[in-house]
């Protein structure tokens, strides 16, 4: 951005048409920050909403994990009550 306060120095003091040269010039640089800020927000707009999917899809594949982990839990749980039904079936045979 250009050194305003030499601007106003240099053109408006030692010209009298000065003062509308430093506002225009001002106002481009204004116009330009504004432009610049216009996309900015966008841009974090845009970050806000990916994180915000990211955020869900994390969610939703821990919580899948989740129940993956306790349906291993059941049949772990199922095979050991199936092999200790079929041991004790096997001695009380013998």
């Amino acid at each position: 951005m250009r050194d305003i306060t030499g601007i106003f120095q240099s053109v408006c003091v030692t010209q009298p048409r000065g003062i509308c040269v430093w506002r225009a010039t001002e106002q481009d640089d204004i116009k330009e920050l504004k432009r610049q800020l216009k996309i900015q927000s966008h841009q974090v707009d845009q970050i806000k909403e990916e994180l915000a999917f990211k955020d869900a899809l994390v969610t939703k594949v821990s919580m899948d994990r989740v129940g993956v982990e306790k349906e291993m839990e059941n049949l772990k749980a199922r095979q050991l009550h199936t092999v200790f039904q079929t041991t004790s079936t096997f001695l009380f045979h013998e």
